[in-house]
C-alpha cells in the first residue's frame, strides 16, 4: 500500500532526539510503514513507539531551505522577485 508518510523525517527526529543512530531507528520507523494499512496507522504506531507527534501538517514544516515549508517557499519567492527586479533594472 503507498500513501504519503514522512518516514525519513521521524527517523531523524527520534535520532536527534533519543541520540541513537539514524539507521537503526529508520529501521525500525520502515518496519512500522510495512505493518499499516493506512497512514493514519503508520503515524499512530510512531507516536506510540517513539512518543513523538506525527502528522503530515507538521512534517512539511521543516525550517530549513529546500523543504515544503510555506513559509519558506514564500521566502524564495519573495527572493526571487527581488533578483528579478534588480537584474532588470540592471539590463535598462
Amino acid at each position: 500500500m503507498l500513501f504519503p508518510i514522512l518516514a525519513t523525517d521521524i527517523a531523524e527526529k527520534v535520532a536527534i532526539s533519543t541520540s541513537r543512530p539514524y539507521r537503526e531507528v529508520y529501521s525500525e520507523v520502515a518496519t512500522l510503514v510495512r505493518e499499516s494499512d493506512s497512514v493514519e496507522e503508520f503515524y499512530a504506531k510512531a507516536a506510540e513507539k517513539f512518543g513523538i507527534e506525527v502528522n503530515l501538517a507538521e512534517g512539511i514544516k521543516k525550517p530549513v531551505l529546500g523543504s515544503p515549508n510555506p513559509e519558506k517557499i514564500e521566502e524564495v519567492i519573495a527572493l526571487a522577485k527581488e533578483r528579478l527586479v534588480r537584474d532588470s533594472k540592471a539590463m535598462g
